[in-house]
């Protein structure tokens, strides 16, 4: 039989999502009184997720997961996408091709209680009628199954976890829109309809806000970002290189800004627009550089040359990393200190001053200036950003491309510069990946989003090995 584009599926299998290379997305929605969960029978008291497979539609896209579960499972009701309970990242290899796959179940609510369900799925209650215990689900994956039933029990006993981001709990979503409205209101900006989900996770939120004028988003960060707090300082400073938003809260991390049209990168700039794009950057750079203490202030982490340099010990025998390596493969990372060491001092001894690094422009977080403006690009989405040594942010191996930022540097010898451009690139920028991720892991909430930290934190620091 040939697969479609998307298929439901009520029976979670690794093996299907390895031959047919497609994603395996679930859901464990629960009524909007938190004492249903939307299940599929099985068999007597037997019960699983709805969910489906799809070759295009990831856990990452909510807005292809809420139409795929409208068109592939059925469900028509309007629900909101709270977080990861469980997560399993495939790298599926062929004679042709190498392809990464996802499968996860996804934690949704709904806004009310509908009576309509699809086929084959009902509203079960969580616990029986002396609340014995919660309803058994399961899965073909024990972790999976574990996952969902450490769900059910906090939603029966009203449990939080600790360090779980504001716009995975319950009830964030409606207060988040009252807020919304009564800002824009105050800006005589009316929305329209519901809040739209962009992007959630444990590493941020995105939401659009339909309204009278035109679109608008609302961005939320994580503890180990600040995004508000960035193009807030940084709009003040370059105005003409960072959007100033419309409403930020920098203590809660969240702001709101206006749509900011097409979104490009250095990648997609052709060579004149490239070049101009790259002395934008260097002006970011250096106007970054004056106002770092406020940056700091803000939320900003920061991992300069020398403080990556004085704790490589920490990080290579930290507890959350150990674990995951073979003792090989510590002793390679235990040869290569000495490597890593020297190149640190390099950036070092280049005396550059330490500044904002976006961390994210070469495939987009871009947008060109209107043609009443003159030539360059403005820069947002700061979420990857850190503080560090300028050259995390030239990925360019291009002499032609980097002589411009060297210019606006003051930096006389490029090929000395291009030379140490290729060794961040190579050494140290999946070092400066480990540290984020260590931070994220420390942070996040214990469950799927440490899991998945920890797995982004394992393979920065295998691309770091020989």
């Amino acid at each position: 039989m040939s697969l479609r584009s998307e298929q439901p599926i009520y029976e979670s299998s690794r093996a299907r999502c390895e031959r047919d290379l497609v994603h395996e997305v679930q859901l464990l929605t629960f009524d909007v009184s938190h004492q249903y969960v939307l299940l599929v029978a099985s068999g007597p008291d037997q019960w699983r997720l709805p969910g489906f497979l799809s070759k295009e539609v990831s856990d990452s896209s909510i807005e292809g997961v809420c139409s795929a579960a409208k068109t592939v499972i059925g469900i028509e009701f309007p629900f909101l996408v709270l977080r990861h309970c469980y997560s399993e990242e495939l790298s599926v290899e062929t004679p042709n091709l190498s392809a990464t796959k996802v499968r996860a179940i996804l934690v949704a609510q709904c806004h009310e209680k509908s009576q309509e369900v699809p086929s084959g799925c009902s509203w079960v209650a969580i616990t029986n009628d002396h609340r014995a215990g919660v309803v058994h689900v399961s899965h073909s994956e024990k972790e999976a199954e574990q996952a969902i039933r450490r769900e059910l029990e906090q939603t029966v006993a009203n449990v939080t976890p600790p360090r779980r981001v504001p716009w995975a709990s319950v009830g964030w979503y409606q207060e988040t829109l009252r807020k919304v409205r009564e800002i824009l209101d105050g800006h005589n900006v009316h929305v329209m309809g519901e809040l739209v989900q962009i992007r959630a996770s444990s590493r941020g939120a995105v939401l659009r806000i339909k309204t009278n004028e035109s679109n608008y988003y609302l961005k939320c960060s994580a503890s180990t970002s600040n995004d508000a707090g960035v193009t807030s300082i940084m709009s003040n400073v370059v105005p003409d290189l960072v959007a100033k938003p419309l409403f930020a809260d920098v203590e809660r991390r969240q702001m709101i800004l206006v749509d900011h049209g097409d979104e490009t990168s250095f990648c997609g700039l052709e060579d004149k627009a490239c070049k101009q794009g790259v002395r934008d950057l260097a002006r970011l750079h250096r106007a970054s550089a004056k106002v770092l203490p406020d940056l700091l202030e803000a939320g900003l982490p920061c991992y300069s040359p020398l403080w990556m340099r004085e704790n490589l010990n920490s990080l290579f025998q930290c507890k959350e990393l150990l674990p995951m390596l073979e003792t090989e493969e510590r002793q390679k990372l235990s040869s290569i200190k000495v490597k890593l060491q020297d190149d640190l001092t390099e950036l070092v001894d280049l005396e550059m001053p330490t500044c904002l690094i976006h961390n994210d422009t070469t495939s987009g977080n871009l947008t060109r200036k209107g043609a009443d403006e003159g030539p360059g690009v403005r820069f947002f989405d700061f979420d990857s950003s850190f503080a560090g040594h300028p050259l995390f942010d030239v990925d360019w191996c291009n002499r032609d491309i980097l002589e411009p930022y060297a210019q606006e540097m003051d930096i006389a010898d490029i090929d000395g510069l291009l030379g140490l451009t290729g060794k961040v690139f190579f050494n140290l920028a999946p070092l400066v990946d480990a540290y984020r991720y260590l931070d994220m892991v420390r942070e996040a909430e214990d469950g799927a989003p440490r899991e998945d930290a920890l797995h982004w934190l394992e393979d920065s620091v295998r691309f770091l090995l020989p």
